[in-house]
């Protein structure tokens, strides 16, 4: 897709890559100039790591217009994600097992997408930037939830070695029941970090994320309603 961009005369083409080519950062805080080799603890960290290096970088260093943005999680009225069935869960009063040591960068979608016109109008071509939301481990995140919803925390917190241990006996699983794979993938990234460092999109793309208060201030209430489903 990039590459046909490219052949068809685009001005400027955006790669939307992800923190997840750092794969799990153990609590660091990292940037741009970091990059990760080591073994990725999902095939999706895996893959998006083989569009933003083997694919996207080879393509603007042969001279293709790409800039690359990296966001980090993203929240917001609509989310059908993992994380936004784990948030509609609890808002509901479901049981919700949650991994203790899990840390992500907060990111509104709109601001998100924002950040991504920014890269289209402002973005230097080959480079990669982070548009990602501030840092909260997601104890963090529920307890800012449930301040405002008026709500207690889950209290189901799913230690790292525990979901090391799970995530072994369905990989082992997986080879003889496939359909258990993904539960595998689920166990081996629910107790990871995934923090980056934002300051270059500040800097250069004028990019600003919202408080994980003021984004959960306006998503919960409607979302607790069913107006933000």
């Amino acid at each position: 897709v990039l590459e046909a961009a490219w052949q068809a005369g685009a001005h400027r083409i955006v790669h939307t890559s992800s923190l997840a080519v750092n794969s799990d950062t153990h609590g660091q805080v990292r940037d741009e100039t970091y990059r990760f080799d080591g073994k990725h603890v999902s095939e999706y960290d895996r893959t998006k790591w083989m569009a933003h290096y083997e694919v996207a970088l080879p393509l603007a260093e042969a001279g293709a217009p790409v800039v690359i943005v990296q966001p980090g999680v993203i929240y917001g009225p609509g989310d059908e994600s993992g994380m936004g069935r784990l948030f509609r869960n609890w808002l509901a009063g479901r049981s919700t097992p949650y991994g203790a040591s899990s840390a992500y960068c907060w990111g509104h979608i709109d601001d998100t997408a924002r950040g991504i016109i920014q890269a289209l109008e402002h973005g230097r071509v080959g480079e990669s930037y982070i548009i990602a939301g501030p840092h909260h481990s997601l104890t963090e995140a529920f307890e800012i939830g449930a301040e405002i919803i008026g709500l207690r925390p889950p209290r189901l917190k799913v230690p790292s070695a525990v979901l090391d241990m799970t995530a072994a006996v369905l990989g082992g699983l997986s080879k003889l029941i496939p359909a258990v794979g993904g539960q595998a993938e689920l166990m081996r990234t629910a107790g990871a970090t995934y923090l980056g460092d934002s300051a270059k999109a500040r800097r250069e793309l004028g990019f600003e994320a919202r408080s994980l208060e003021e984004g959960f201030a306006e998503l919960l209430p409607r979302l607790r309603s069913g107006q933000a489903a």
